[in-house]
């Protein structure tokens, strides 16, 4: 059934489109104004409901039809419009034919009008079909762009992501004295460690980078090339280099927590310099304890941070754990009254299950740092928060 709205002030005009529309067995709504007619337009718009074909008078109260196709033009509303003319009208054609009329229709009008009207809304139909065929065939050609376009961007992406794992690559651990766990939650990972060896000294620089976004990956690099450069520096020094490299800026302004740990076999000692970074974990045989360096400051904030360095005897066999903070960020678990993460009583007691016993005798560390790994993303329920490093060092 076709919908059709009729707009005039002149009953005459109203009862003569009724009889003719009704008899056609077309959906006649009527109006006497524009602004009557916007409000049918607006509710039939509720009801997802539309006219096949608006015919206005020119001249009406309160909003004559110039006004009204105006407003309907500032809508996107495209409905076929006829304009209903008298004999002293016709100055006003070009004036609608601007507006947007789709044609005219002199008054007084008759049933023959059904016809015309009929392929007045084809006409309209049929432009929309081309239209949305050409729109189709349009998108189709931008989808197609757009596919090679990802496609190459993909490739370029699967390059730098490799490019960025080998620059970042530890091919020098010693397996026997170290071990680790490096998850980052996205390859744009904001975590990085480095190890390096000199006889019977190991140093192991270990970083957190805020953010997990190209910023991040920067600082990463940034920090490995700093590290492989000027790696025997002494730790407080190095940390003061990083730092004034940090404040440089490069429009890519971050913070940096980091611990420089240096293990000296030989003399049997460990020397930890802290940047606002979680406290290690130290282990003899089975006793667990948190070497706590309060009170020094991040990386990238301030000119002269504070740093601070603790010094301990070891033994042979003696481990430390290191980590980021995604180990806490990462151990949370749902329940039914919040959320709940790991603290470090819960942190110890996973650290001293994985390290191994008398009776079966402590475990590689390797199995180690993945069996602490594995016990954190099974309390997350396998749900990763934040970038992870766990690293095992024995001496």
């Amino acid at each position: 059934m076709r919908r059709v709205l009729v707009l005039d002030d002149e009953n005459f005009t109203l009862k003569v489109a009724t009889a003719i529309f009704k008899s056609a067995g077309w959906y006649l709504d009527k109006a006497s104004s524009g602004k009557e007619a916007l409000a049918l337009i607006d509710k039939g718009k509720e009801s997802n409901l539309f006219y096949d074909i608006i015919l206005t008078d020119i001249f009406m109260p309160e909003m004559g039809g110039v006004e009204f196709i105006s407003i309907l033009n500032e809508r996107n509303i495209d409905t076929p419009i006829i304009a209903m003319t008298s004999k002293g009208d016709k100055d006003l054609i070009l004036e609608l034919m601007r507006a947007g009329v789709s044609d005219f229709l002199e008054k007084p009008f008759y049933k023959e009008i059904i016809p015309q009207l009929e392929k007045i809304i084809n006409k309209y139909h049929e432009r929309n079909e081309r239209d949305r065929k050409k729109q189709e065939k349009e998108f189709e050609l931008k989808l197609k762009q757009f596919e090679i376009e990802y496609k190459d961007i993909e490739n370029s992406l699967q390059k730098a992501i490799s490019s960025y794992k080998q620059i970042l690559n530890i091919d020098n651990l010693d397996s026997e004295k170290i071990a680790f766990v490096f998850k980052p939650l996205s390859w744009l990972g904001g975590d990085y460690f480095a190890v390096k060896h000199s006889g019977d000294k190991t140093r192991i620089f270990i970083a957190d980078i805020a953010g997990h976004d190209a910023g991040a990956s920067y600082y990463a690099v940034l920090l490995k090339m700093i590290f492989d450069e000027y790696y025997y520096v002494p730790g407080e020094r190095f940390l003061q280099m990083v730092n004034k490299r940090m404040l440089v800026g490069d429009n890519l302004e971050r913070t940096v927590t980091a611990q420089i740990i240096d293990i000296d076999r030989k003399n049997n000692r460990i020397s930890i310099i802290n940047a606002g970074h979680p406290s290690p974990i130290y282990i003899r045989e089975n006793k667990l304890e948190f070497i706590t360096i309060s009170g020094s400051n991040m990386l990238g904030i301030f000119a002269d941070p504070v740093l601070l360095t603790k010094e301990f005897e070891v033994q042979k066999g003696d481990r430390i754990l290191l980590y980021t903070d995604g180990l806490y960020d990462t151990a949370l678990r749902d329940k039914s009254k919040g959320k709940i993460y790991l603290n470090n009583d819960n942190i110890l007691n996973v650290v001293n299950v994985n390290n191994g016993n008398e009776k079966d005798g402590k475990k590689s560390l390797k199995s180690f740092v993945d069996g602490i790994y594995g016990d954190v993303n099974r309390i997350s329920n396998y749900k990763q928060q934040d970038d992870i490093i766990i690293i095992a060092a024995e001496v």
